[in-house]
């Protein structure tokens, strides 16, 4: 063979080689490209499951509780004025204990009072009832820890126009049967909502008024729904 066909020969091995080079650059770049893809694909829905995983611990962890932090407490959201101040006096601050009965559209609910314990508080719910002024109104708020209820404006949202001074007593706490006086952000703004506690809450002892416990009834009260009726409270001589 002359060296003409050798250099054609070896031109046209070398160009083979060229393109084979090429197809395993190609290849070799599919490979890689497909291994990088997978890995962007996986590390995603590992990063995915590890955030659903952690957002389920956060809200469902086996050893939280709804019973303190969670609880909203029993607040008053002033947005309007009513007049109709109960008139007169409870009366009742030498009285030890004072009892009333709430008649509910679902059965009876009896309450012990503290007078001794809580005079002022005492005496304003005593003088609602005296006043006929809780007859009539609904539980407009229920939640797994307490039922509340007295304001007549039916909405949650009603400001009289009185207020009394926030008492608290040590022997008196936010147990299963208690009953208290919600308000607003300012301490001395209670005035005719009140509330029975359901479940514990004693993270919020002494920012509110407890002035009582449930002695009968608690089924009742587990089983009040938002809007069920006040009939009436009165006094159990």
């Amino acid at each position: 063979m002359g060296q003409g066909g050798k250099k054609k020969n070896y031109a046209m091995q070398s160009k083979k080689n060229t393109r084979a080079a090429k197809k395993d650059n190609t290849l070799l770049i599919v490979i890689v490209s497909v291994v990088v893809i997978a890995l962007i694909a996986f590390a995603i829905i590992l990063f995915t499951r590890n955030s659903g995983n952690n957002t389920n611990n956060a809200t469902i962890s086996p050893t939280s509780t709804t019973s303190n932090t969670s609880a909203t407490p029993p607040k008053i959201t002033p947005s309007q004025k009513t007049t109709s101040t109960p008139a007169g006096s409870g009366d009742i601050k030498s009285v030890k204990v004072a009892r009333v009965l709430i008649q509910t559209s679902i059965g009876d609910i009896e309450v012990d009072l503290r007078p001794d314990l809580m005079p002022i508080t005492v005496d304003n719910f005593i003088k609602m009832v005296r006043a006929g002024y809780l007859n009539g109104l609904t539980f407009h708020r229920v939640e797994d820890w307490l039922i509340q209820g007295g304001d007549p404006t039916l909405s949650g949202k009603a400001e009289p126009d009185w207020t009394i001074k926030l008492e608290t007593n040590p022997s008196l706490n936010h147990i299963r049967g208690a009953i208290g006086m919600a308000r607003t952000d300012v301490e001395d703004s209670a005035n005719s909502q009140f509330y029975i506690v359901k479940k514990d809450q004693r993270s919020i002892d002494g920012r509110y008024a407890i002035f009582g416990n449930v002695t009968r009834g608690m089924n009742v009260v587990d089983s009040i729904v938002q809007g069920d009726t006040i009939i009436s409270v009165t006094e159990i001589k």
